[in-house]
């Protein structure tokens, strides 16, 4: 029998475990949300702070994917036409 597809609604979840305390929640977290950027950058981009402040933290053993992640999410924010 074949594996059923999974299927991503929302990045929320995954937005959500940003704020756990737990390091590997946090790469998990980070590890998804890179791999579902090209499609959840709206949703994601609310959390561009979060993420941010992972970076920042010298602690945090994966700054390099926090910033990648949000380089992704600007990025993508840049090419939206401006309505003015």
């Amino acid at each position: 029998m074949a594996a059923a597809a999974t299927m991503v609604s929302s990045a929320g979840g995954l937005l959500a475990m940003l704020n756990e305390s737990h390091p590997s929640l946090k790469l998990h977290a980070l590890s998804n949300l890179n791999a579902f950027v090209d499609y959840f950058w709206p949703e994601i981009s609310t959390s561009v702070p979060i993420i941010e402040s992972l970076y920042e933290d010298e602690e945090f053993d994966q700054r390099q994917l926090a910033a990648l992640l949000v380089s992704k999410v600007i990025y993508l924010l840049s090419t939206v036409p401006s309505c003015g």
